[in-house]
């Protein structure tokens, strides 16, 4: 059995506070603002990819996810690890 630190539930504390931050908006995508950016989670085809927009001008996931959830995942994770 795994035991939880503090740092653990912080952070878990941290990804749902991002998470609930997202609204949908008329075209159906999942958005927010974020650290002075615009996020946003679309329908690609049959999948879902992520944009981030910023003063530096866009970036998009270089890959597709199954679900707008995933696309979220993805997206945290470029935020907290990849130096997005």
């Amino acid at each position: 059995m795994r035991t939880y630190t503090l740092q653990d539930s912080m952070e878990r504390a941290r990804r749902r506070s991002f998470v609930e931050g997202f609204r949908k908006s008329r075209k159906g995508n999942l958005w927010r603002k974020y650290d002075e950016r615009t996020l946003t989670v679309f329908r690609s085809g049959e999948d879902y990819r992520w944009c981030l927009a910023g003063e530096c001008g866009p970036s998009f996931s270089s890959g597709t996810f199954e679900t707008p959830h995933d696309g979220l995942d993805g997206l945290w994770f470029e935020l907290t690890e990849g130096g997005l």
